[in-house]
């Protein structure tokens, strides 16, 4: 170039244009986008990971609750309750998200996704739904924590789907061979799970 005038423009624009890009670049390496606590990236995506449910006895009564969360590539479950029978209890998950009192039979059956029959809990010839006993102290309270190795909430095989899903406590103990319930006698307590 023989016009230093013109040379010393297109530099001075290349270096601004350099500094504007420098500024953007740094302010955006200096934001941060935080979730709301009661948020979490995984429900951003439409993949659950927890829910709860309020547990009602056969009279239509709130008795307690039963929380989920996801915790890896399994499922915790706490359970609080009260009025339920000192003893061994089975429980099961079901295939729908209702618990009409007395009977709670509208919660359908045991979430089967595989078509397994009624068996010991975390054998894979088990419906998904059936769970380890969980016991009621002689105060009559329930107060449980269950893991359980390679469950979903939601997802291709998860828990919640279309029609929701319920969380029952059966009367008496489960003998893990019986189908369809394995012989646990009535269902006392309901919870639909959200």
């Amino acid at each position: 170039m023989k016009d230093p005038d013109m040379a010393r423009a297109i530099f001075n624009q290349i270096t601004t244009k350099l500094s504007i890009a420098s500024c953007v670049l740094t302010v955006a390496a200096c934001l941060s986008f935080t979730l709301p606590s009661d948020v979490k990236a995984a429900d951003m995506q439409g993949v659950r990971t927890s829910a709860k449910a309020m547990l009602i006895d056969t009279n239509g009564k709130k008795i307690g609750t039963v929380t989920l969360k996801q915790v890896g590539q399994d499922l915790a479950l706490k359970f609080k309750a009260k009025s339920i029978a000192s003893g061994w209890h089975g429980v099961h998950l079901h295939n729908i998200g209702s618990c009409t009192a007395p009977d709670f039979k509208d919660a359908g059956g045991h979430w089967n996704p595989f078509g397994q029959h009624h068996g010991q809990p975390g054998t894979e010839a088990a419906h998904r739904g059936d769970l380890p006993m969980i016991w009621a102290n002689a105060e009559n309270r329930l107060d449980a924590k269950l893991t359980l190795k390679g469950y979903e909430i939601s997802g291709t095989h998860g828990l919640l789907d279309t029609d929701g899903a319920a969380i029952v406590i059966h009367a008496g103990q489960d003998d893990y061979q019986s189908d369809p319930a394995g012989n646990s006698g009535a269902r006392i307590a309901c919870g639909i799970i959200h």
